[in-house]
């Protein structure tokens, strides 16, 4: 398991090692937030009711999911301390744009 945030020196080499599957849990920032593309990876949100959160942002997030033709689904997991009317909305969004 490897920390990767906007002040990690080396942010590159983890993201590359990895993206080659050297380590298999990599606990980020929202850095990863838009133009990375990993296969095969599921995605956690810890506290994904804080305000730095808007319904954008999430989506975002989630859409780091299900990558590739290889690895077309996979899972992302919201996870927060109360309830938030910009999570459900996500996870509406969400449904509607992959079920219809």
């Amino acid at each position: 398991m490897k920390v990767c945030t906007s002040k990690t020196v080396n942010k590159d080499e983890i993201i590359e090692d990895f993206r080659n599957k050297k380590f298999r849990c990599l606990i980020a920032t929202t850095i990863l937030e838009r133009g990375v593309t990993i296969e095969g990876i599921d995605v956690c949100v810890f506290y994904a009711n804080h305000g730095v959160f808007d319904v954008a942002s999430l989506i975002q997030m989630s859409g780091r999911v299900g990558r590739s033709f290889k690895y077309p689904t996979g899972d992302c997991l919201f996870l927060s301390n109360a309830k938030s009317s910009i999570v459900n909305e996500c996870i509406h969004v969400c449904k509607e744009a992959n079920h219809g």
